[in-house]
């Protein structure tokens, strides 16, 4: 039960986000199936074994960092349309660390 819960909770946080419709709410989105949801499940992948597996662990997990990417893209250009300074805030200064 606490591991459908793991998953489905931060999917819908995922899907709340994206029903905001406005460019903001992509990076919580794009973080939370980066860093939270496609990581373990990537990892439980990988466990199973054997060479699919360890392949298609590759390519969750490139999509997870292509998500990340994407996240940071959200923020940074929001941040630039806002006219507003980067990494001002310590969540700010340790995502750009992560």
């Amino acid at each position: 039960m606490l591991e459908y819960l793991s998953y489905v909770l931060p999917l819908g946080f995922v899907a709340w986000c994206i029903a905001q419709q406005t460019w903001f709410w992509y990076h919580p989105a794009a973080m939370v199936l980066a860093y939270i949801v496609i990581p373990p499940f990537s990892a439980k992948m990988k466990r199973a074994g054997g060479y699919s597996n360890t392949k298609n662990h590759g390519i969750t997990m490139g999509i997870s960092v292509a998500l990340a990417i994407v996240g940071w893209y959200v923020i940074h250009s929001n941040k630039d349309a806002a006219g507003k300074d980067h990494i001002t805030t310590w969540h700010g200064l340790l995502g750009w660390i992560n």
